[in-house]
């Protein structure tokens, strides 16, 4: 395998893992949203935790695409 397929294999790795964190955050939130016994304010505040982490991934995602697209375009 060259460089540029061990890449895009990272990147498809990534994605993979990616996806299965935002899909047990989706999860995580509809238990919130189902528990009773917790106050709305904590469970704003889980949800709005979430909610960040769930940005981070989408952040790190895009930096990935980004690092990858400019060296696609760099060779």
């Amino acid at each position: 395998m060259d460089s540029q397929q061990l890449m895009c294999r990272a990147l498809y790795d990534f994605n993979l893992t990616q996806l299965s964190i935002v899909a047990a955050l989706e999860d995580m939130a509809a238990l919130i949203g189902k528990v009773t016994d917790l106050s709305p304010e904590i469970r704003a505040s889980l949800t709005r935790h979430l909610e960040t982490v769930g940005r981070n991934c989408d952040r790190s995602c895009d930096a990935m695409y980004s690092l990858m697209n400019e060296k696609a375009q760099a060779d």
